[in-house]
């Protein structure tokens, strides 16, 4: 008899739940704007007026409607992710999308770029199945699974007809709610960006892991039991931080890829860099990151340099074993708008 294995998250399908979901997520999101007004969002078939709200610190604006009349009725929940100098919207002028979650109005067909789901406690998130669109050639779901840096935050979800994966974003209930939209919006402006320019990450050219029984028997032993809400806050987090990484590299000019580790970094002197990035200090996360360093870089050139970086404070004990190893440690504090890395992430690149 085949068992089937439930996924963390139920997709909500219920069109009151929804609605509910939608206005609590409305709700949140619209106390915590700048400013607010009127504007009109373009997209490939004409412009739609929209009465949008500003979030300044998180540099994006957002606008949203229901929509019973379109091919599939849904929330239309429009972002985009702010470039001019000024930092805020053109109001009451014409203002291009980065990207949109509409969740269904009911029902879940997996054709929406949005969906509500909920976990075993009945905490309710807002997800993004990948599907980012926008009319060009080339940009599409297969883009933004290659380059999303938020790696962790995609988790299987399960729907009344099939399971599928996509992006938990954020729980609709957040402290950190607006935080993390931003994060996700201005990640798909940066990958749009990107292959707009021809500077879209390639597909890295490390070889593919091994599958080794030994190797997960090693490094998946106990650990701390966190609540789902707070995996999810850490895996949100930890892309945050991944993201931030990369963006210093991507200003020095370096190359940069998400495979198979968190972030592999190769300078132009032709040196590079392999990262893990943990957001817990607990033995396991310990371990894994010393473990998966090690693996992936057993068929990289012996000059790679290895690097660890965990939330402050810096443990002296693990400092010791790493420097042993040949292990740099890096340090970061959990910031308002990004992360803050100690200067030992400055040295580590410039010596790239």
């Amino acid at each position: 008899m085949k068992i089937k294995i439930k996924s963390d998250f139920t997709v909500i399908e219920d069109k009151k739940e929804i609605e509910q979901a939608q206005s609590t997520f409305a709700k949140n999101m619209k106390k915590e704007a700048t400013k607010h007004g009127d504007l009109f969002a373009a997209h490939q078939h004409g412009r739609k007026e929209v009465h949008a709200y500003w979030f300044k610190d998180s540099n994006f604006w957002w606008g949203y409607h229901k929509a019973p009349k379109s091919k599939i009725p849904n929330w239309w929940n429009a972002f985009r992710f702010i470039h001019n100098k000024t930092g805020e919207p053109y109001w009451n002028g014409q203002n291009s999308m980065t990207c949109q979650i509409n969740p269904p109005i009911s029902g879940n067909t997996w054709q929406q770029s949005g969906v509500f789901v909920k976990d075993s406690d009945n905490e309710i998130y807002i997800a993004h199945t990948g599907k980012i669109g926008g009319g060009r050639e080339g940009i599409g779901k297969s883009l933004f699974v290659d380059n999303y840096p938020g790696t962790q935050q995609w988790q299987e979800v399960t729907g009344s007809r099939s399971k599928r994966k996509a992006v938990i974003i954020s729980p609709i209930n957040s402290p950190d709610l607006i935080s993390n939209i931003g994060f996700f919006v201005k990640a798909v402006d940066d990958i749009k960006q990107a292959k707009s320019s021809g500077r879209i990450l390639k597909k890295s050219k490390l070889p593919k892991p091994k599958k080794s029984k030994k190797y997960h028997q090693e490094f998946s032993g106990p650990r701390k039991p966190y609540s789902l809400k707070g995996r999810v806050e850490a895996n949100v987090y930890h892309g945050k931080v991944v993201g931030r990484i990369g963006e210093i590299c991507k200003d020095l000019g370096y190359t940069i890829s998400s495979y198979p580790t968190d972030l592999h970094v190769e300078g132009k002197s032709k040196k590079s860099v392999l990262m893990e990035v943990k957001t817990g200090l607990d033995t396991y996360s310990r371990y894994t990151a010393i473990g998966q360093l090690f693996y992936y870089s057993s068929d990289l050139p012996k000059n790679t340099k290895l690097v660890a970086v965990f939330p402050k404070p810096k443990i002296t004990e693990f400092k010791k074993v790493l420097d042993k190893l040949g292990i740099k440690y890096v340090t970061y504090t959990k910031a308002k708008k990004q992360p803050k890395f100690d200067s030992s992430l400055d040295r580590i690149l410039k010596g790239l």
